[in-house]
């Protein structure tokens, strides 16, 4: 299962809302394209409302996560609006969808040296079930019609 939660349009120039899979692989792609803005309630829901249940049908034996600081409210590639709490939080319920050693953590962007400092410390102490949030979490941005697409999408397809 491959799940994106993105910028669009912007990065990784594919990513729709659409792009499902196909055959036997028809729902093991899941893209959130939110927009410019978005902030972490928006991601949490994602997580909560559709990755939770997905996770909870394919029985993932392992996670790895592709960390896109660059989603920061101070990065000056992206135009989202996340927080280093935010990305504790989403760290704890990602990596709780499996088991301790199962559980991969990669550094891909974050450009404002402070906000990568905050975001990657924040998801590293939430690895090791520590609480760090040098801000509080984000919420009030726009998204959630994403959110509720999928998940209309999903049911439409008889997919969790």
């Amino acid at each position: 299962v491959y799940v994106s939660i993105h910028e669009y349009p912007l990065y990784p120039g594919t990513g729709a809302l659409d792009e499902v899979g196909a055959g036997e692989g028809l729902g093991a792609t899941v893209n959130f394209p939110v927009p410019h803005g978005a902030t972490g309630d928006v991601f949490r829901a994602a997580v909560d409302e559709v990755v939770a249940p997905l996770a909870d049908r394919w029985k993932p034996t392992w996670v790895l996560v592709s960390a896109g600081f660059d989603a920061h409210r101070r990065d000056p590639i992206t135009g989202l609006g996340l927080t280093s709490a935010d990305f504790a939080d989403l760290t704890r319920d990602v990596v709780g969808l499996v088991p301790p050693g199962r559980r991969l953590l990669f550094l891909e962007g974050g450009y404002d040296l402070q906000g990568l400092a905050d975001s990657a410390g924040a998801a590293l102490a939430a690895l090791v079930d520590e609480d760090y949030r040098p801000e509080p979490a984000s919420n009030g941005g726009p998204g959630h019609h994403i959110v509720e697409a999928v998940k209309r999408q999903r049911s439409m397809l008889g997919l969790p």
